[in-house]
């Protein structure tokens, strides 16, 4: 049997017979790695949910792009970086009979690509989505205002867009702020979607631009409100299934949302597609954010800073937990290495005998660690939930309570948890380990290791040639050769 296999066999029979002291320092480096999987799984677990907070209102989209032309589609189809595109065509308003609201008496209706259901968070709270060109789903709010319109009528669209024309010679203009209109004397200006619907009056007159498109719909569904869709708006919104052979012609224009693999493009293709084409862009901040990838950098950097902090934390704590776990077992150590020096294990051994108890320590520590952690944060956001959902409602409207608690368990986080585990608790063994590989056979059997005793270092090159003299040698290495 060889040196390293001895020390190896003796460290281990060391560790058993020191059942306590291996107890307290495993639990030390358990609670360790717990912690370290708590800062890194738990922020993104923390994340992910906020994230799905922020997309059942918003929608889960990274980017949107309007105003797209024919010549721009190429453009757009071709960014490499997208995970899912979505294309949006807008068909028009078209006459609503079946409305109760005087106010609101249009439907706004849009053709979806099937992957911007999914992307915009739209969410059937009757019937089903639909599933060809001759299908159509209706907000919800129609129903809470009134209409009696109902899964399998029949709609009759015969699609137009809105303007308004200045009628009254003694007003100058007439101004809408809030939505950025206004319209002199016998000018006409196209109208937002979400322009309200007015009655008649004396100042300005509301037209009806056809296009010449009509379709026939039948109601497969009802959806929750969308977030685009405005309470003032003249029209409810309405969705039906844009073909995959469907053809930009010259005269229109397509929406397209997308999201990317990975998030860090979002900005670097946004500035792409604006350089190229004339569309505008918009990015989801809200999600973005919280993968630290938004416009806004505060999340993002909030996040940075608390990570870095606990870990920074973590790590002085547990190096002066297991620095203090190893150097209070000193004396003891010092006996049985003394032993091993004796018979020619050398320095560097000796040291290796300390990083090998704390290799099979952390070994047994890492799993059961981060096991640990995974359930204080599953745990932890049950508890929390609660309260976080009731903090996000101050601010954004929604059913928070039917998002899941998922654990998000990243690869590259747990990477991270072991190497700084396996840092922190190799650099706790480093200063007892040096000092074991400095002590001497004879001093460590006599128990003479205070700081105040003088040294000598051990000639193992001469016990191995003792022969019948090694007690001679053995006694000259205790004592410097005097």
């Amino acid at each position: 049997m060889n040196n390293k296999k001895i020390i190896f066999h003796v460290t281990r029979q060391y560790m058993k017979r020191n059942k306590g002291r291996t107890a307290v320092t495993f639990t030390g480096i358990a609670l360790m790695v717990m912690l370290m999987t708590c800062v890194f799984v738990g922020k993104d677990t923390v994340l992910r949910y906020l994230e799905k907070v922020a997309s059942l209102r918003s929608g889960s989209w990274h980017m949107t792009v309007y105003d797209i032309h024919a010549e721009d589609l190429s453009v757009i189809k071709e960014i490499d970086e997208a995970d899912k595109i979505g294309f949006i065509c807008r068909q028009g308003f078209t006459d609503y009979p079946a409305s109760a609201n005087k106010d609101r008496p249009y439907l706004e209706v849009k053709a979806y690509a099937p992957v911007a259901f999914d992307l915009l968070g739209i969410h059937v709270t009757k019937g089903r989505l639909p599933e060809n060109e001759k299908e159509i789903i209706i907000s919800e709010t129609a129903l809470t205002d009134g209409s009696h319109i109902k899964i399998g009528d029949v709609v009759q669209a015969k699609y137009f867009d809105r303007s308004i024309t200045g009628i009254n010679a003694e007003l100058s203009e007439s101004v809408f702020p809030y939505f950025g209109v206004s319209v002199k004397y016998g000018e006409t200006v196209d109208v937002p979607l979400n322009f309200p619907y007015y009655p008649e009056n004396d100042d300005f007159r509301q037209n009806k631009e056809y296009r010449g498109t009509s379709e026939t719909y039948t109601v497969v569904g009802f959806m929750e409100p969308p977030a685009f869709e405005s309470e003032g708006s003249a029209g409810y919104p309405a969705i039906t299934i844009l073909p995959d052979n469907a053809v930009l012609t010259g005269g229109e224009t397509w929406n397209a949302i997308m999201t990317f693999r990975n998030t860090d493009a979002t900005i670097p293709v946004k500035g792409r597609i604006e350089a190229a084409t004339s569309c505008s862009t918009e990015t989801n901040d809200m999600v973005l954010s919280f993968s630290a990838n938004g416009s806004d950098s505060v999340i993002s950097g909030i996040t940075v800073f608390i990570e870095v902090f606990f870990v920074a934390l973590i790590i002085a704590a547990s190096l002066i937990l297991i620095y203090n776990v190893f150097q209070m077992s000193f004396r003891e150590r010092t006996k049985y290495l003394g032993l091993l020096s004796s018979v020619g294990a050398t320095g560097r051994q000796k040291r290796f005998s300390v990083y090998y108890e704390a290799a099979v320590l952390l070994a047994a520590a890492l799993p059961t660690g981060i096991l640990l952690g995974m359930g204080v944060i599953k745990v932890g956001l049950l508890l929390l939930k609660p309260h976080l959902n009731t903090l996000i409602e101050i601010f954004q409207a929604g059913r928070f309570d039917d998002i899941p608690v998922t654990l998000s368990v990243n690869v590259n986080n747990l990477i991270l948890v072991a190497a700084f585990s396996i840092f922190t608790v190799m650099l706790s063994a480093l200063i007892p380990a040096v000092k074991m590989g400095k002590i001497g056979p004879v001093e460590s059997i006599r128990g003479n290791v205070s700081g105040g005793s003088k040294r000598y270092r051990s000639r193992f090159r001469l016990i191995g040639k003792s022969g019948s003299g090694g007690c001679r040698l053995l006694a000259v290495n205790g004592t410097g050769g005097l």
